[in-house]
Parts: C-alpha cells; structure tokens; sequence
C-alpha cells in the first residue's frame, strides 16, 4: 500500500525557522525547499499561527500552570492524568498564544519549569484577584 505524503503545516513551517533562527542559521531546507532570509520570515510566520483559543490558570498545591488551549476542559483533563491530584481551575479567558508568553514573561520570576510557576508573591495575587487579563 502506498504512503500518503505528509502534510506540512504552516506551523510547521514557523517551528522550522524559528530553531533555524535561534541555531543562528542564515537558511534552512524544508521539503526540498531552501528559505533564506530567516530574520524576515520568522517575524512574519510567528505573528501568521497565532490564534484566537483561550488562556487557562490551573494548579494544585503550590503549583499553577498557565498554557493556552483550545478546549480548556480536554486540556485541564488531560493534565490531570499525569498529576498526583486534582487540578482546580482558576481562571481560563479568551486570548493567543502571544498573550500567554507575555504572562510568562510576566511572571517568570516565579516559573517552577515549562510553563509551570510556583505560586507565590505577584503571581498570588494575580490569581487571587481574578487573573485579570
């Protein structure tokens, strides 16, 4: 039986570049294809896969993840599988990709590992006061 070809996304496309870009190539081959430019390229491809979905602040215990999703239940669901107890969900909002790096960035200070914070100080009352966006 044949195999069917695969199937580049843009978001592949984008991913491609942007560990180009960050190994400090100048090119890079994708299908066949040799994209030059890279600097260029990378800006334009990372603001094209950003998309609506929803920002998500979950935790137990003292830790709080802060992800983005499309489905917020399947994800908070789907997390729970690999942790030692239930997730209380403390906010989840309409928002991109950029808005939860920007919260990243926002509290970095208190990042555990990945996407994983400690939660403790501004993060705290963030959470406390609603987790508004």
């Amino acid at each position: 039986m044949p195999r069917r070809p695969a199937t580049i996304t843009q978001a592949d496309v984008a991913r491609a570049i942007r560990a180009a870009k960050q190994a400090g190539a100048h090119s890079v081959l994708i299908d066949g294809v040799i994209v030059r430019g890279l600097e260029e390229i990378a800006d334009e491809q990372s603001q094209a896969v950003e998309t609506d979905g929803f920002i998500y602040v979950a935790g137990f215990a003292q830790f709080v993840k802060i992800g983005f999703t499309k489905h917020v239940a399947n994800r908070v669901y789907s997390l729970e599988g690999g942790l030692p107890s239930k997730l209380t969900l403390y906010a989840s909002f309409r928002g991109s990709q950029r808005q939860e790096r920007a919260f990243h960035k926002r509290f970095a200070k208190h990042r555990k590992n990945g996407e994983w914070f400690i939660n403790d100080g501004e993060l705290a009352a963030w959470i406390r006061s609603g987790c508004p966006a």
